[in-house]
């Protein structure tokens, strides 16, 4: 019975002991010879797809694997476990080594990809795909929460979607390669990433490419477009900037919750036609809505700037025709919103503002506009004002000498009429600041409306052309 146990004993500590082997394409099995519970294995010569296999289903106790002296041949023959009939050389097939306890992994001398699923849920410290490496399947080191660092060589052309999703410990990645696009979800769970930098050939940031990770700062450098979600609930993203050629195109959600970020939109509002649903929902601030600037942006979706701070003053473009529900909801700190360049009201949607204090917020309209905001609802609990133009002084070209213009007021309302043709008319205070301008199709009357400004007395220019205007100072 001592005899029995002791061999016993013995052929445990064999199966367990480090393998180092010598062994050819599909002849792995043999070579082995029964050893199936080593921790460690080394190999060389060469391996297929059905030695790689044999590797997951049957050696599930190894924690090391190094098959840097190996070289993958390729194997046409039964489908194996992961129903692969065909695998070309140097390839890793997909879910090769799917759910073991490998820590560490030594690549294969002639590997140019790696399969779907490869080394998920493993137990990887650090991957350093190896040059030569030109494609990485879907999944390919996903779940692997072990898995602190990571670096791709300058070879890869193609990373698939989730390449590193739910690695929660991953905190180091260097990417190299040139690649074009951050697929769906590479990212995704990865908590303990603050930084990366992306390289500066990535045009397209994949549908929650970096959802729920850790980063930090996003500096975005010639994008063209984000997809929905791709940085949504990055709870500690408190930065993210703009540069070089903007998206024209950012998906619903894209920076959804982000509640640490300040996002600096930059020259953002030149390329985006349209601010999807939720886009900054939530973020701590963004900045770039302040001033009058260029921008195509003429929708803005529901929710999509809603529990956020703009700053005190925002401007919102002349091409804006659409505002969906509550799209600027609940805004913190504005003092000012300056729609003098909006030539019509906007067809919005329910609570567009939510609970901002509208009474003690300014709403800058143009003069002519002042009626319509007046009785439009959400817009009229507004303290709106006509903004002034900013312009000061008042040159006065010669008058035709024909030209006689006189001007009386009835209670508010300036009329003028004249013996030569108005082309517009200019409204300014006593200091030379513009006040408003009408224009006038030729006609040789016209009203004007002071009740928005200001003051008791005005100095207007009645413009006759390009080059005669007669000058009146009016008081009421």
């Amino acid at each position: 019975m001592k005899l029995l146990i002791i061999l016993s004993a013995m052929t445990a500590a064999l199966q367990a002991a480090a393998l180092d082997i010598s062994s050819t394409a599909g002849k792995l099995r043999e070579a082995v010879n029964g050893a199936t519970a080593a921790a460690t294995l080394k190999v060389s010569g060469s391996v297929n797809a059905a030695d790689i296999m044999f590797i997951q289903s049957e050696m599930m106790s190894l924690t090391s694997l190094d098959l840097s002296g190996a070289a993958i041949e390729e194997y046409n023959g039964e489908p194996l476990l992961n129903s692969v009939a065909h695998s070309p050389a140097g390839s890793i097939p997909p879910a090769a080594f799917l759910g073991m306890k490998l820590a560490s992994f030594s690549f294969p001398s002639n590997t140019t990809s790696i399969g779907d699923g490869a080394f998920g849920a493993t137990a990887l410290t650090a991957v350093e795909v190896p040059a030569g490496v030109t494609a990485m399947g879907s999944s390919a080191f996903a779940d692997c929460q072990a898995l602190a660092s990571a670096s791709l060589p300058a070879t890869v052309t193609r990373i698939g979607t989730g390449t590193f999703r739910g690695c929660g410990n991953l905190a180091s990645v260097t990417i190299a390669s040139p690649i074009r696009e951050i697929p769906a979800l590479t990212f995704a769970g990865c908590a303990a990433l603050r930084n990366i930098d992306i390289p500066r050939s990535v045009r397209i940031i994949g549908e929650r490419a970096f959802a729920d990770s850790g980063l930090a700062a996003a500096e975005l450098n010639d994008i063209d477009s984000i997809a929905p979600w791709a940085f949504a609930g990055c709870r500690a993203l408190a930065s993210v900037t703009f540069s070089g050629t903007t998206p024209d195109a950012i998906g619903q959600g894209a920076f959804f919750r982000d509640s640490n970020a300040e996002v600096r939109l930059g020259g953002l509002m030149e390329s985006l036609s349209e601010i999807q649903p939720h886009s900054f929902t939530g973020v701590k601030a963004v900045s770039g809505l302040g001033t009058p600037a260029a921008s195509s942006v003429g929708k803005v979706g529901e929710y999509a700037m809603a529990y956020t701070s703009p700053g005190t003053t925002v401007y919102l473009p002349a091409e804006l025709r659409e505002i969906g529900e509550a799209a600027f909801a609940n805004w913190r700190g504005v003092r000012e919103i300056d729609v003098t360049d909006l030539p019509d009201l906007p067809e919005i949607g329910p609570g567009i503002f939510g609970d901002i204090d509208k009474p003690n917020t300014i709403l800058y309209v143009a003069a002519e506009m002042i009626p319509a905001f007046s009785d439009a609802e959400q817009w009229k609990e507004f303290d709106i004002r006509a903004r002034t133009s900013g312009e000061t002084g008042v040159d006065m070209p010669a008058t035709p000498a024909a030209a006689e213009v006189k001007a009386w007021f009835e209670g508010t309302l300036i009329h003028l009429a004249s013996t030569a043709a108005i082309t517009s008319v200019e409204l300014y205070d006593l200091a030379g600041l513009r006040l408003a301008v009408v224009p006038a199709a030729g006609t040789l009357s016209i009203t004007l409306d002071t009740a928005p400004f200001p003051g008791r007395a005005y100095i207007a220019r009645v413009n006759h052309g390009p080059s005669a205007a007669t000058l009146l100072k009016l008081a009421r």
